[in-house]
Order: C-alpha cells, then sequence, then structure tokens
C-alpha cells in the first residue's frame, strides 16, 4: 500500500501543472474533517434515540420510560424510542448500553438494581457500573406496595406475616430477579421479622406478578404502576405501602408502621445514564432537557398518578448520590446474606 502511493506522489510530481490543486484540494478536506465531526455536538439530536429499559415490558420502569420518552421526544424534537432488554435483574440492559456507542443515541432508563444493586455481589458483571456510564439525570422515586391475589385468606400486611410466622417455608414471594430491589425488600423484612418465605425470581416484574396473581407465588414487593392493570382487573389486591403516608391511590391500605413494622420507609429512585465518554455537550443537553420534561404539568400530572414522585436530580449532583447509594445497597446486601 505504501509503495502504490509513493508511485502516485511520484507520477503527480511530474505532473506540476496538477500537483498544486490536488494538495489544495486534500488539505481543505482535512480540514473540513477536523473542523465538522460527523455528528456535530450542535446538530444533536440528529436520528432517533433509543432508551433500553432493563426490565420487561409493564413494570414500573417501562411505564416510566414510555412517558419520559414522550415528552422528551417533545421537548428535544427527536424521535425517542423505548426498547426492553430484561434478563439478569437489568444486567443484560445495562450491558447493551455501556457497549453502546457514546454518542446520545443510547441511554438507559432504570432502577437501582444494575448500577448500585448488583455490583456490590455480582462477580461475573460485564461492565464496571461506575467506570462505564455517565449518569445523566436522576428523575424520580416511588415506594413499594406488598401485593398478593385477590382470593389470599389475608386481607392486609399483618395478617399476611401472622400466617407466615406460623408456618415457615410454607409461603413463597417473586422478584423481579435475584438481587433485584423487590427481592431485597422483602428480604429486608423477612430477615427484620424472622420469617421464613421462598424467593421465586423472574425476569421482572411484570411476569412476577402474573405469577402472584395466579397464584403460583403468594406475594411480590411491588410498585403501583407495575400491579396497575392486574389491580384494576381485579386479580390483585394491596397489602401494605411502605411509604410514610397511605397512597392517593390506595386509600384502604395501611402503611408499615400501621402494619405493626416500624421504621420500614423505603422507595427506590430511577435515573437516565449514557454510555461512558459522551460527548459533555450532548450529556449537558440530555440533562436540560429532562429537566424540563421532569418539571412539566404533564409529567406530574402522569406521575402523579403511578404514585411516584418527581425528584430531578441534576447531571452533577447525581453522580455524588449514587456513590452513596451503592454503600446504602451494600449494606442491605450484607444484611440479607445475598451471595453471587
Amino acid at each position: 500500500m505504501r509503495r502504490a502511493s509513493r508511485q502516485n506522489l511520484l507520477y503527480n510530481f511530474k505532473e506540476t501543472t496538477v500537483l498544486p490543486r490536488n494538495i489544495l484540494l486534500a488539505c481543505s478536506g482535512i480540514v473540513g474533517m477536523l473542523a465538522v465531526p460527523a455528528h456535530s455536538d450542535q446538530a444533536y439530536p440528529s436520528q432517533p434515540i433509543r432508551i433500553i429499559v432493563p426490565i420487561a415490558a409493564g413494570g414500573s420502569t417501562d411505564v416510566l420510560a414510555r412517558s419520559v420518552a414522550q415528552e422528551l421526544g417533545k421537548t428535544l424534537g427527536a424521535t425517542v424510542v423505548v426498547e426492553n432488554k430484561p434478563g439478569a435483574a437489568g444486567a443484560i440492559g445495562a450491558q447493551a448500553v455501556a457497549r453502546a456507542a457514546p454518542d446520545g443515541y443510547t441511554l438507559l432508563l432504570t432502577s437501582p438494581d444494575p448500577i448500585t444493586v448488583l455490583p456490590n455481589y455480582k462477580s461475573n458483571l460485564h461492565y464496571d457500573a461506575a467506570a462505564d456510564f455517565a449518569p445523566i439525570q436522576l428523575i424520580a422515586e416511588i415506594n413499594y406496595v406488598f401485593a398478593t391475589r385477590t382470593d389470599f385468606p389475608a386481607q392486609d400486611l399483618a395478617a399476611f406475616l401472622k400466617m407466615a410466622q406460623q408456618s415457615p417455608g410454607k409461603y413463597t414471594f417473586s422478584s423481579a430477579g435475584t438481587g433485584s430491589n423487590t427481592q431485597l425488600v422483602t428480604e429486608m423484612l423477612r430477615q427484620r421479622l424472622g420469617v421464613d418465605m421462598v424467593h421465586v425470581p423472574y425476569q421482572g416484574s411484570g411476569p412476577a406478578l402474573i405469577a402472584v396473581a395466579s397464584g403460583e407465588v403468594d406475594v411480590q414487593a411491588t410498585s403501583m404502576p407495575s400491579m396497575k392493570a392486574l389491580y384494576d382487573a381485579g386479580r390483585l389486591k394491596a397489602l401494605a405501602v411502605t411509604s410514610e403516608q397511605r397512597f392517593k391511590a390506595l386509600p384502604a391500605v395501611p402503611t408499615m408502621q400501621e402494619s405493626g413494622v416500624n421504621d420500614f420507609v423505603l422507595s427506590a429512585w430511577f435515573g437516565v445514564f449514557a454510555p461512558a465518554g459522551t460527548p459533555a455537550p450532548i450529556q449537558e443537553k440530555l440533562d436540560n432537557a429532562l429537566g424540563k420534561v421532569m418539571s412539566s404539568p404533564e409529567i406530574r400530572t402522569r406521575l402523579d398518578s403511578l404514585s411516584m414522585t418527581a425528584r430531578p436530580m441534576s447531571l452533577a449532583a447525581f453522580g455524588a448520590y449514587l456513590d452513596t447509594e451503592r454503600q446504602r445497597w451494600k449494606t442491605v446486601i450484607d444484611i440479607v446474606g445475598l451471595k453471587d
């Protein structure tokens, strides 16, 4: 290849009338390529943006992502699509984003699981949660609901716990996957009260809740968006909520405090991430756009109907918050004794 190039240069050197024009054209082309990247930050977004949701369709993360995608598309003037990549408590979807081009066109919208939970005990993750992602914005949080099938004998959590304590190992609880926050919440309750229940993991809250509604599993710590369709269809009932006050959507359902479980106010956050190396101007544009989305009346009304709370946290603050969250979940994992 080098020899051919050299011969070409020698040939052009003899053509003195052509040489200067060729050199000028070549140089101008190189300068043009350096001055204007193929995908200019200023032109972003110039193609559809894909939001990866690392759980199955129907869960709270999925419901939130679709609401955010719609409003984000309006704000950026671009098409924003949601793609579900469930499995391994969110690790499969997170890995896909970690390996994506850092150009702002592939994002991750997730709960804590693949970012601050799994890295605390999984040794075979194919990504580094602290190094492979650029945290863009924490957008919302949600409390949990303990749900069971409609015809389950217990009418509230206090009654269910009494049954479970009287029959160790008889009752089961599902989760969105081993190591998911939906597992850890129930594990914390189980450890706190010394209740022996069997864990049955699924690939996402949707399948896990269907198992509860059909009677395959007895109970699950879930969220209002995840259970809403089955709840509205009369296939699920709520036993208790992990918020300080009762849910507006479930005014008859007691809190954990009212159920006899003190100091058990828990919530999960949702955040948006880009692959590490995404240009700072693109990160800032996404951060600003998400801030507008999460403060809009439309999204606030939508979140309220889902028993979620908008909690926009800027790019800079989100990174520091994640460090605290990793330590918090590590403490929980150590308490419940979760191992790879």
